[in-house]
């Protein structure tokens, strides 16, 4: 196999004839938001291809670095061509990756994937900052049929909001960019009552503006002002909820349920089909346990996804994680 780099025009045109359902973390859009924040060096969008120069997946490619060390993530990919590709093709998918990042990037530690569990050197991430299973809704449905897929509670909850005398609405991702100051006060009030930690506001800025007509921040609001928002992106006929917040009065009037049904809603009359509350808890990933209830509400299609594995690429990988190790048991 080989790696070869696309360009946007072959990339649109693979899409179009395969109707791939391509992770917007796959895509160019996702590269132009990374070339905006720091630590962050897109490597770009790739091909591999099979010895009789088939497209057999897409990687695209991103090079972090922290005070340390640098790795390569390919976020939620490679992105196999084949639904369910053979063990031998994602090995040597991942072989041609492992040989390609040597050369470009000669001081990342390891590369984070993606991907079906073969006979390689897959390790459990050090970052646990993604997740194995989730839940997908259909929403190119009607709206009765959107809250039929509800719980009980979860109707419940979605009238309770509509009838609170709560406005929604959908802001495009540059005009929320500049505004977000005041949506970005709300999201450290819920970290600081939720006890997680935020990115740094430049990061939500810098996404929203790159990614653009690809993403909207969607908001509820109560006289005027905002009380509860969520970032979802919009690519490939799929809706991803990626973030949210809401304040005290948004949780009294149960603000979240009413504008999750509101984005469903939005998403569908663009265009899409499928709509991603990205991330609940299992086993390997038990901190997402906080939000699995509330988005176990608005569906019962629990979807088991490819897990996460870091591939090493040099003996400092090791280092790197017994530091980790190291430093989590002092702190505990």
């Amino acid at each position: 196999m080989q790696i070869v780099k696309a360009t946007p025009q072959e990339l649109n045109r693979l899409l179009a004839a395969e109707k791939l359902a391509l992770p917007i973390e796959q895509s160019f859009v996702w590269q132009e938001f990374d070339k905006k924040v720091t630590g962050r060096k897109p490597l770009g969008v790739f091909f591999v291809k099979s010895d009789s120069n088939e497209t057999v997946a897409i990687a695209a490619m991103t090079l972090y670095t922290q005070k340390s060390y640098s790795w390569i993530w390919i976020k939620h990919g490679p992105c196999f061509v084949e639904t369910k590709p053979d063990a031998e093709t994602v090995t040597n998918t991942l072989k041609s990756i492992v040989t390609y990042a040597k050369k470009v990037a000669k001081d990342a530690a390891f590369i984070r994937v993606t991907s079906p569990k073969v006979d390689f050197a897959l390790k459990p991430p050090i970052h646990h900052t993604m997740y194995d299973r989730t839940i997908l809704i259909d929403i190119n449905v009607a709206d009765e049929t959107l809250l039929a897929g509800m719980t009980r509670g979860g109707r419940y909850d979605v009238k309770k909001s509509l009838k609170s005398g709560l406005e929604f609405r959908e802001l495009s991702g540059k005009k929320a960019a500049k505004e977000f100051d005041a949506y970005f006060s709300i999201l450290e009030e819920t970290a600081t009552r939720d006890g997680f930690r935020t990115n740094s506001r430049q990061t939500y800025e810098h996404m929203l503006s790159a990614l653009d007509k690809n993403v909207s921040l969607f908001v509820a609001e109560k006289d005027g002002e905002p009380v509860t928002w969520a970032i979802v992106t919009n690519f490939a006929g799929k809706g991803v909820y990626y973030y949210a917040a809401g304040n005290a009065l948004g949780r009294e009037l149960c603000a979240s349920y009413g504008l999750q049904y509101f984005v469903m809603r939005t998403l569908r009359d663009k265009g899409c089909h499928q709509y991603d509350m990205m991330g609940i808890a299992s086993p390997d990933y038990p901190s997402y346990e906080k939000v699995t209830g509330f988005k176990k509400k608005f569906s019962h299609n629990i979807v088991d996804i490819h897990k996460t594995f870091d591939i090493p690429l040099s003996s400092r990988y090791a280092a790197i994680r017994f530091a980790k190790k190291l430093k989590e048991v002092t702190h505990k």
